[in-house]
């Protein structure tokens, strides 16, 4: 049995954090060993390294374990992470596109701790947030290729880019869509192993990864507008679709579980009594039957709702219903399309055609005015690719159009 512990426990199929320790006999103790001793027994699986492996930085509350893959039960998650395990030793360029909130970084971690492109050092692992990139491209290019003393104002030292440091591992890309055209295109070289250069260098250097995304863009918005194409093909050789949470239902007792653990860690409070609403009927039954639009970011911002209330002193009813209130609402207050009975009330049409275009005028109007006459951006606030959006506003006759 003592056997056992220990594979459990170095394993990992024992969720840590896990200290063995083991008494002394007689004879050990007459040799001059301590009664009791921490027990090394390392074994290498992937479990281990997913659960102590952590990406470098993170752009959201996902730190590279919101889900805990030994754990798993809805058919959705258990298809993304089998076909992620049949790709892991493939060193080609893997995408993962799915909707804010659904644990992408995580599936980035399983991903390299199921590959041999890893390196054994340390538990941090290079990750670039992209989003931080938007308004200065130069330091995108500086942060992933190095610069030499001089390169431009400031650099007062030789500085190697996260490329060089990621030779042998994994480099997980978040966000990849904030990334510019330009870097797009330099980056394109070093994943083909043509090497790059740091800024103001002339020396190639070359880096051995294996290149994982992350996107919540749609594959229609990244070939459209997004990402040069070129790029696109390079870094989607394989696409996973990441599923959200409310294709998930099996698995959300334990996503809420370990939110609410994780919130009371956060949050920087512990109030008494905590635990029982991980299990709480009532709330389990709201969670289990809400859209959950935020994914785990929707019960994030629950379980915080949950502690706040529990710290003030609330009855159990008020912190259960604020803790659903947060949540969001079940569905949008706004009808995309109008109730059948209401529609009745406006027959017969001389046109139909000539309503439905109206109406999809409208639509497009209203997409064009809050993204204040970006057509890029009114097209991804309804959810098409901007060529698309422009053959429809000319189709609808929009008068001020200019190629309409």
């Amino acid at each position: 049995m003592h056997a056992v512990w220990l594979a459990l426990g170095t394993t990992g199929l024992i969720a840590g954090p896990v200290e063995l320790i083991q008494t002394s006999d007689a004879r050990g103790r007459a040799a001059g060993q301590p009664p009791v001793q921490r027990v090394r027994f390392d074994l290498d699986t992937w479990l281990r390294l997913h659960r102590t492996a952590r990406p470098g930085k993170v752009g959201s509350d996902d730190d590279g374990h919101v889900w805990d893959p030994a754990r798993v039960k809805s058919a959705a998650l258990r298809e993304a992470l089998s076909t992620l395990a049949e790709w892991a030793p493939l060193r080609v360029p893997v995408l993962l596109v799915g909707e804010r909130g659904t644990g992408k970084t995580t599936l980035a971690n399983f991903l390299r701790s199921m590959s041999p492109f890893q390196k054994a050092q340390g538990t941090n692992w290079p990750t670039v947030v992209c989003g931080q990139f938007r308004v200065n491209p130069e330091l995108a290019r500086s942060e992933l290729f190095g610069h030499v003393e001089g390169a431009f104002t400031g650099a007062t030292k030789v500085r190697p880019g996260l490329l060089e440091q990621a030779d042998g591992d994994t480099v997980f890309f978040d966000e990849i869509a904030d990334i510019d055209r330009d870097t797009q295109r330099l980056l394109m070289a070093a994943i083909e192993g043509r090497g790059f250069q740091r800024l103001g260098d002339v020396k190639v250097r070359h880096s051995n990864f294996r290149l994982v995304c992350a996107t919540n863009r749609s594959l229609a918005e990244l070939r459209d507008d997004v990402l040069d194409l070129d790029f696109m093909d390079r870094i989607a050789v394989f696409v996973l679709s990441v599923p959200p949470l409310r294709q998930c239902r099996e698995d959300l007792p334990d996503a809420w579980r370990l939110v609410l653990s994780r919130a009371t860690r956060s949050a920087g409070i512990s109030p008494d009594g905590w635990e029982r609403f991980a299990e709480h009927v009532t709330l389990r039954d709201a969670i289990a039957s809400h859209p959950l639009p935020g994914n785990f970011r929707d019960l994030q911002r629950a379980a915080y709702h949950l502690l706040a209330s529990l710290k003030a002193g609330r009855s159990e009813g008020r912190i259960v219903d604020g803790a659903i209130a947060a949540l969001g609402p079940r569905e949008s207050p706004r009808r995309a399309v109008p109730a059948a009975s209401e529609l009745a009330e406006l027959l017969p049409l001389k046109n139909l055609r000539a309503q439905l275009d109206e109406y999809e005028r409208s639509w497009h109007e209203a997409a064009l005015t809050k993204a204040s006459g970006n057509k890029s951006e009114a097209a991804r606030l309804l959810g098409v690719p901007r060529k698309t959006f422009e053959s429809r506003l000319r189709s609808v006759g929009r008068i001020d159009d200019p190629e309409g």
